[in-house]
């Protein structure tokens, strides 16, 4: 994520059917550079996404947005109206909050990152959100959603 303009695919649809591909997109994932700057504005993040899902040549089984941060919702379109418009579209969004032992931002009115993206980020069919309690465990984070959201089977269900 980044500024309310700052949105950028690094990596186009792909489809991946085995190991060669999934190595060949994690490595496109790992060597393209991040082009986002400025400050998180979900709301937008998932504006974008959701047009890509909208407008692209694939048809899935099932329309998800995953949505990584270590900060709150902050400029852009107001994030309940994007949410809603989004969960109306058939799409469900997934978080995963990036905490550091230092402490992690908080949410609006002083709640917990973790509360605010349960609150006000997650949504749709069986949407569930992941914290990585530290940056060093993110990857590990990472893996453990994406075996969830694979198999279909969500945390936290927030409709």
């Amino acid at each position: 994520m980044g500024a309310p303009q700052s949105q950028h695919i690094i990596a186009d649809w792909t489809v991946i059917r085995d190991e060669a591909s999934a190595r060949a997109f994690g490595a496109t994932l790992i060597g393209t550079p991040r082009a986002a700057w400025g400050y998180n504005s979900i709301s937008n993040a998932i504006a974008f996404s959701a047009h890509l899902i909208e407008t692209n040549a694939y048809k899935g089984t099932r329309r998800v947005i995953d949505v990584s941060g270590d900060g709150p919702q902050i400029g852009g379109r107001p994030l309940e109206e994007v949410r809603r418009e989004t969960v109306a579209q058939g799409i469900t969004i997934n978080a995963l909050v990036i905490e550091t032992s230092a402490g992690s931002l908080r949410g609006p009115g002083g709640i917990s990152l973790v509360e605010h993206y349960e609150r006000d980020v997650i949504g749709g069919a069986g949407a569930f959100i992941a914290v990585a309690r530290e940056r060093g465990r993110f990857s590990e984070t990472v893996l453990k959603k994406l075996v969830l959201e694979i198999a279909g089977v969500g945390e936290t269900a927030n409709p």
